[in-house]
Order: structure tokens, then sequence, then C-alpha cells
């Protein structure tokens, strides 16, 4: 309904329409005030809103859902819902600009809904909507595991439940909720109760827990969102809540231990005797500190902890009642995890060592959660135990003893106290006589053996400044110490070795004092205090100086340093020395040698001490390994006696004393003579023996010498220097050098470099002068005049020579200089001997001096030298005289007319040898080549093997009347030309 306003009326207008509808119907209300002149739009009513859905929901809510309503004018329509004729309660509480809401918290049951539609003062409700709810809000959760009995530990899945209030489950509570867990406790070693959250985090048990609920549930996935676990041991009542909804009814559970991981033992007595039984109680645990129920029987347990004293170890008696040793599997019976002690068996422990002890027990893998500790206190005192503050002091040196009174199993009898009359033993006086002391409590040295006041605090007797126990050992040893107090003893007896003070003198020793040369032999060095103790300071490496035994041949008496090498005597050598002595090790550091046999008196220095007694060795040789062997006469004459003098040696040159009586010698080294005669010595019968046949010889104490002519009277016939030998066996001798000299020269040797030579060649003669054995006479020597003799002159009158010291060719038969040295002739540049032959013929050549003579000629032999000549041979003649040397050149006197020559044609070398072989085509043609005289039988020819002389001889007829000078030549008539041949006849 609309009402128009007059214009220009002043004042207020009020206005109200109200319908009444039946169902369906709406009321409309509309006010205003206002003035002014304008019309006003005229409003008849605002549409009806339509509930287009009410849809109710698991967990008590109802979705609602309406149509919107235009505004008639300016402004915006709002929305209100009403559930049952009151403002619902959601999304749908507040006035709304929107057209949908939900409503929560709705027990189940038929709701009515009405949604009122506004605009200014304008408003419309919708018909009402009716919605029923089966399903109401969350009110409690349940919960459920998939084991009521889980092990202690374990995982456990939780299902957890939303429930409405008669019910039912909610589906609508979805999604991630925060829930926190409660009802069971933590394990005895505080481990908490936990749940898996939905993204795996494993939350305590009063933490808020997310987990993932899906229609209402949640449930475990992949081991996440509920997954329980549970470590106390017993019942456990769990609950789980998110504000103001948690569980209705607890989820019982009873949770069972987990197996044993760990024993937790108790001790009836935590502060026993020594010796003591104390009844052990194990309870075996699992991870979390639970009791593990499970853990029964018998079982094989060792037990650790506690120290063994002496022999005495701790023991646990087993379930039979037998002691067993910690550390020794021992077996004990669990009831119910718990193992008690019962009639003396099943854990009865007994431990011996005073001391603080933390006792374990394991089987396998169980171990103890946490050691048991244990005070052990000693029992009475029933021994003396010794000990000093060096068991290592020096001669009269203070030394503290501190004596402890000790139970039955070593440990300190503490309840020991006050003052003691106690006894020491076992030391001796020194050298010199002084007594062992023991200071009293009062400070008094009292000897050994005596009663000794000593002061006990707590089973201990200490030293106090210079008293209580003070004490002074004299002699260099090692002493075993006791104290009794006449009930008391010391079982075990203190060991001190008292070492000697300072070094004031060095003793030698050695292994052996008769050692064999060469042998190893060992020697002590103890520098000694003026106690005769062993110094003991003395110790390190020092340099000492051996003296007193002698060298034989190069081996020089040693001592092996303590680096290993051998150092000669007089020479430093370090020694190394440990507590006074210095011993050999290894071969070194005081190993000594001698070599050279017989007495010798060692001593030792390092500078400022020495021995004050030498020590006395007396070294044998050893077996015979060698000989050695001297002459009288070094440089005998040939033939002459000398002495031999042999020796047995050991191996380093001492006289083998032992190499006695008759041995079979061979002698060797020198040579026959020259001539042939064999060098010799004498058997001990006198009989001259040959080198290198065995000669009995007699030895007293290893030496063999010559008695008048017998046993080793030596002959030589070589000259020259001689390396003589003697061996027995396999045993040689080193060389002894005789230089022989020769006898008196009686004959030459002589030789020469070639003996085969052609016509003119030449010859290195080589000289000799010898004496009767044929050994070179060296004294024979500078210029001697020699003679030659033996060759004949060449058929053209060359005569053989011998060049003298100067070099002037000498014919032969003449004297000729030459130079000797040292018994030799020998050509030196064409000088001295050098022999030139010109005949072809085989010659002996012989020489002397006048006095001696060669002894057996050269047998030199001649060839031709190259044919170069014509020669006429065979000449006979009617009358006349022949010239001389007619060859190449030949002159007839008074051969009268008609004389006549007669004569061969040969072909000769440059000295009118005739030469041989020249083969074949070659002739002689004689021709007159002065004067009328005729030849006949030319030519003439030279065969071709054999001598090179005509078979045929031509004739020469001179003139028939008258004087006459005529001159024939042969020459070649074919063939080689060689300088021809003339003859010239005369009358």
């Amino acid at each position: 309904m609309r009402r128009l306003l007059p214009s220009g009326i002043a004042g207020i207008v009020a206005v109200a329409l109200l319908a009444v509808v039946a169902t369906g119907t709406a009321i409309a209300y509309f006010t205003t005030t206002g003035a002014g002149n304008s019309n006003p739009a005229v409003v008849s009513a605002i549409a009806q809103p339509t509930i287009t859905a009410a849809t109710p929901a698991t967990g008590g809510t109802v979705a609602l859902t309406w149509g919107a309503v235009t505004a008639p004018g300016s402004g915006t329509v709002t929305y209100k819902v009403s559930r049952n004729g009151e403002s619902a309660s959601g999304t749908c509480s507040p006035t709304l600009a929107v057209v949908t809401c939900t409503d929560i918290g709705l027990e189940p049951g038929t709701y009515n809904y009405v949604v009122t539609a506004k605009w200014r003062t304008w408003s419309t409700e919708s018909a009402v909507k009716t919605a029923k709810v089966t399903v109401g809000p969350a009110d409690h959760l349940t919960l459920t595991a998939t084991s009521s009995t889980p092990t202690a530990g374990a995982a456990d899945n939780l299902t957890i439940t939303a429930k409405d209030a008669k019910g039912g489950t909610v589906t609508t509570y979805t999604g991630s909720h925060n829930l926190t867990f409660s009802g069971a406790p933590a394990s005895p070693n505080g481990t908490l109760a936990t749940v898996v959250d939905s993204s795996g985090a494993v939350v305590n048990f009063g933490s808020a827990t997310a987990l993932t609920f899906t229609a209402g549930v949640a449930s475990v996935a992949s081991s996440k969102n509920g997954v329980m676990k549970l470590y106390a041991r017993g019942e456990a009542d769990v609950e789980a809540n998110e504000g103001t909804i948690s569980t209705s009814t607890p989820l019982e559970l009873t949770v069972a231990s987990a197996t044993a991981s760990k024993f937790v033992p108790t001790a009836a007595d935590t502060s026993p005797t020594a010796g003591e039984a104390d009844n052990l109680t194990i309870t075996a645990i699992d991870a979390y500190g639970n009791t593990a129920t499970s853990y029964t029987g018998s079982k094989s347990l060792t037990f650790s902890g506690a120290t063994t004293i002496g022999t005495n170890k701790p023991t646990v008696a087993n379930s039979s009642g037998t002691a067993t040793a910690f550390g020794t599997a021992t077996t004990i019976t669990f009831s119910s995890g718990v193992a008690t002690v019962s009639s003396s068996k099943n854990g009865v422990m007994t431990l011996y060592k005073a001391e603080s002890s933390s006792i374990s027990v394991t089987e396998g893998t169980i171990t103890t959660a946490t050691p048991l500790e244990v005070t052990v206190s000693s029992a009475a005192a029933a021994k003396f135990v010794l000990t000093a503050t060096s068991t290592t002091p020096a001669a009269g040196e203070a030394d503290s003893l501190t004596t402890t009174a000790q139970d039955i199993y070593g440990n300190i009898a503490t309840s020991y106290t006050g003052s003691k009359s106690l006894t020491f033993s076992g030391a001796s006086e020194s050298t010199s006589g002084t007594a062992p002391t023991v200071s009293s409590s009062a400070g008094t040295n009292v000897a050994f053996g005596s009663t000794t006041v000593i002061t006990f605090a707590a089973g201990v007797a200490t030293v106090n400044g210079s008293k209580n126990g003070v004490m002074k050992l004299y002699k260099s040893s090692s002493t075993n110490l006791k104290a009794t107090d006449g009930t008391l003893l010391t079982p075990t007896a203190l060991t001190v070795t008292v070492s000697g003070a300072t070094a004031v003198k060095l003793v030698l020793a050695a292994a052996s004092t008769t050692p064999a040369a060469g042998a190893s032999d060992n020697l002590t060095i103890t520098a000694q205090d003026e106690y005769e103790n062993a110094a003991t300071p003395y110790t390190g490496s020092k340099n000492l100086t051996f003296s007193g035994a002698a060298t034989i041949g190069v081996n020089k008496p040693t001592v092996v340093s303590s680096g290993g090498t051998a150092t000669a005597f007089g020479t430093a050598t370090a020694i190394t020395f440990s507590a006074g002595i210095a011993t050999v090790s290894s071969s070194k550091n005081g190993l000594m040698k001698i070599y050279a046999a017989g007495e010798a008196d060692l001593e030792v220095s390092d500078g400022t001490i020495s021995t004050e007694t030498p020590l006395e060795v007396n070294v044998s040789p050893l077996a015979f390994s060698k000989f050695t062997f001297t002459a009288a006469n070094t440089t005998p004459t040939v033939g002459e006696v000398d002495d031999l003098t042999t020796t047995a040696l050991d191996t380093y040159g001492n006289v083998a004393t032992g190499y006695t009586g008759s041995h079979s010698l061979v002698y060797s080294g020198a040579s026959a003579s020259p001539s042939g005669e064999t060098p010799t010595v004498t058997n001990s019968f006198g009989t001259e023996i040959a080198f290198g046949t065995a000669t009995p010889t007699n030895f007293t104490a290893g030496v063999a010498t010559v008695s008048g002519t017998k046993n080793g009277a030596m002959k030589l016939y070589k000259t020259g220097s001689t390396s003589l030998k003697v061996t027995e066996g396999s045993i040689v001798s080193p060389t002894l050098t005789v230089t022989v000299a020769p006898g008196t020269a009686i004959k030459f040797a002589f030789s020469a470099s070639t003996t085969s030579l052609v016509g003119g060649g030449s010859a290195n003669l080589t000289t000799t002068a010898q004496d009767s054995y044929g050994n070179t006479v060296t004294t024979y020597t500078g210029s001697h005049n020699l003679t030659y003799s033996g060759a004949s002159s060449s058929p053209n009158g060359t005569a053989p020579t011998v060049a003298n010291s100067s070099g002037t060719a000498t014919n032969f038969g003449t004297a000729t200089a030459i130079t000797f040295t040292s018994g030799v002739a020998s050509v030196s540049s064409s000088k001295n001997g050098l022999l030139k032959l010109y005949r072809a013929e085989s010659v002996s050549v012989s020489v002397s001096d006048g006095t001696i003579s060669s002894v057996a000629p050269i047998v030199f032999t001649v060839t031709p030298t190259t044919a170069t000549r014509w020669a006429l041979t065979n000449i006979n003649i009617s009358a006349g005289s022949l010239g001389s040397t007619c060859l190449f050149t030949c002159t007839v006197t008074s051969l009268g007319n008609s004389g006549t020559v007669k004569a061969k044609v040969t072909v000769t070398d440059a000295y009118g040898n005739t030469v041989s072989a020249l083969g074949t085509g070659h002739s002689a043609k004689v021709t007159v080549t002065t004067g009328s005289g005729t030849v006949s039988g030319s030519p003439l020819a030279i065969p071709g093997t054999g001598a090179a002389e005509t078979a045929t001889s031509f004739t020469f007829t001179s003139k028939s009347s008258g004087t006459f000078t005529e001159t024939i030549t042969a020459a070649a008539q074919e063939g080689t030309a060689y300088t021809p041949a003339t003859l010239t006849a005369s009358k």
C-alpha cells in the first residue's frame, strides 16, 4: 500500500500497513519520517524468501540454502535464520547478507527453520522448512587397541572414534584434531608412553597429538596416526581428549614387560669384610626398567667388577652352591625375573680385595644397568709385606722401608697399629764387614737380626725423617729381605739389588785364561767400588784401552767394541757397561782375540781408572796348518850346500809345537839345471832326495833343522831367483825366494834368430856364457873378443861376417869384439852379433873366446838368392894359368895359340851361388866379342829344373898364331837377361 503526501506540507507522517496472510502470506511493515516536497516511491511489499534446502548431516548440523530477495529500492536485503522459533547457531546465528548457512550443535531430532528477509524496515518470512537430524555433534571419544596386552615398548595400533551423546559415530568429525593422551605411567627408567601423530612424529602422553579423522574415525596407516607404545609394566587406563571432548570410558590395557636387557644387582651388605659371604639379589629388567618376569629358570651369568688379590678370586655361589670365580659363567636360577639366595646357593658373593668395587653381571647381551657399589674392608693382620723406596740402592745408601701388615688375602690390615717389635733378615755383611741396618722408631740404626721397634699406623709403617725403617745395605748383591714380629711372617721376601758405589778400579775376567790362538774369548770387565762391589753407576759407553798382548805377523790382538768393530789393543775401544759390568752380547762388547801364542798379562784403562792386577792369559797355538822355511843362504852358488830350517805354524804364524816326529815333506819350486842336474834336499838319514819326492824330515816342537848334512841340506843347480815351497799333503808353505848364483863360465850356448838364410841374408846371433850346469854365467859381462868359424866365402869370394859391438862386419876367423850383459850377448840395432852368410851351403858355425867355446855349432842352411848373373864354371884350359875367383870375370894367361878353354855356363845369384828351377826357355850363348878365336858348343841349354847349369860345355879356341888378347862373353840366348859373364885369354 502506498499513500501520497501532499506537496509542500511539512510534518511527520506515519503510515502503517499490515497485511496478515495465512500460510504463504507475508506481513510487511513500512515506516518513514521525512520532510520535503518530493514525491516518494510507492512500495507495496518485498518478496518472500524461499528455503530451497535444509540438509541435515551427521554431527548435529543442518545446511540451509534459500533464494535471494531483490531489494525494492536502494539498500541491501539481509537475512536471519530461526530454528524452532529461536535463533539458529553456527554460521546461521548472525545477520546474513548471503543465502546459505550451517546450523550446528543439534542433537538428534526434527527442526523447523524460517528465514526472515529484511530491507530497511520491511521484512518478510519464508515458509517453514523442516530438517531431521539423526546423528548429533561429537560428544565423546572411544578408544580401542589392536592388543589389550601389549609388550612394553611394542607398537599397539589405536583406533579413536568420535561419538555423539547417543553413541553414534560422528562422521563429520574429520580432518586433523589435536588429542591429548593420558593414563599410562612412565616406565621405571622414565620412558614416557607415546603415540605417533599423523606426520609420523612420536609424541609423549600429555602433549597434543595431531591425528587425522576420516568419517569420525582415526586409525593407523603406514605406522602413523595412532601407533601407541607403552613402557611401564602393569595395568594402564588410557584416555584421550580434545578440549571438552574426551573418552567416556578409559581403554584398559595390561602391559607385559619386554625381554630382559639389563640386570639390577643388590647386596645384603654393601660394606662386607674381605672373605665374608654376602647375599646378592639379581633382578632382570627390560629396556625400560620393568622387571622382566619372563626371565625365569636357570641362566648362565658372568660376574665382574671385583679384583683378584693374590690367588683369591672373587666368587659367586651358583644354584648348586659351587663358588664360581668372577669372569666365569655361573649358573643362577631366576623366578619371574628375580634371583635370590637360598641355603647359601644361587648368589652368595665372596669378595677378597679390600676396595670399592662396581659389581656387574652379564648374560650374553644382557648387561648391568647400574653396577652395584660395594666397599670391602680388610680382615685381621696375617703377614707382612716389605717395600723399599729403591730396590736398587747403592751400597751404603739410605733406603726407606715400608712395612705393611696384610690380612690373609693380601689387603692392608688397617687394625694393625701402634708400636711393634720387628726383626729384619736376609741381608749380608759387605766384603769389608759392615752389617746391614734398619733405623728404629727412635732413629737408632739396628743391625739385621736384632729386634727393631717400628710404629704402625692403619697397618702401615713408613719412614719419618731418618726414623722408623731407614735401611742401609752394603753388600752389592740381590738379597731377599724379610721381617717378623714373632707371629706374623713375611711370606714373600722383598728382593733388593744393591749396586756398587763410585768406581775406583777395573777388573778383567775371561771365559778362558788358556784360549787357543785366534779363538774368541769373552771378556767381562767389572768396574768396582771401594768395597769391591760392581760399581753400578759406572754405566753406558766407555772408551777403554787394552794392553799386554803381542802382535804376530799382521794379527794384532783385538777386542770387539760395542758397535761390533774389532779394535786393536792400544786403541781406544768403545765398551758399553750396564750396572758396572760390561759383558759380551752377540759377539760384541768385549769379545777378545789374541793371536800370538804364549803368556800375556792383560790390562785395561779408561784413562782414569785401571786394572790393579793384570789378567794372566796363556795362549796356546792352534794345530799345524802351514809351513814356513828359511835357508842359511838365500844367494847360494849352484851346487853349493844350503841348510834349510822348516817350521810348522798354525794359521796365525805361531809355531805349532805339537807338530813333532818324522814327516814326509815334499820340496818344490826349484828346477833342474839346463844340463839336467836335479835340486835335492837331504832327508833325516842324510840321503839327497830330489825335489818333488817325499823326503822324511824330523820335527822337534814344530821345527826341523839340519844336523850335520842331514834333515834339510839343500843343493840347487839352476841359477836365478826361484820360489821354493814345502808341502805335506794339502798344506803348502809360503814361498821362500832363493837367488842361485852361477858357477864359472866354461862354455857358450849359441843360437840364432833363424838358421835358414838366402845368400847375403842375416841372422841375429845370441851367445850365452854358461857354467858346468848350463846356467848363464851372469858375471861374464862386458866386451869379449870372439872368433867365429865354420862358414866359407861365397863363390864370388864374399866372406861371411859378424857385426861387432860397434856394428863393423868382421870376417869369420877374425877376433870380433862382442859385448855381454849378464852373460848374454845379443844383437841390438844390427850390432853385436849380426851374422851374414853368402855361400849357398849347409854350414856349422861355432864361436870361441880363446878359452871357452860353443858347445854345439849352429847349423845354417844357406840358399841362393835371386838369379841375376851368368857365370862360368867347370873351366878347363889347355895351357896357361887361370886367374883366381874365376866366375863372373875370368882371365887366362899364356893360353898359347890354338889353345882351348872349356867351361859350362851357370845362372847364379849376386854371390855366384847357382840358382835352381828356372823353368824352360833359358839358354846361354857364348860369343867371341874381341879377337879372332872361335867358340863351339854354343848355345847351351839351361835345365828347367834342378841347378841352373848347362849340361854341356862350350869350347873356346884361341887364334892359331901370334900374340892375342881375346874376350868371350856368355850371355842369354833368350829369356831373362842376366848380367853376362866374360873370359879374357891372352898370349
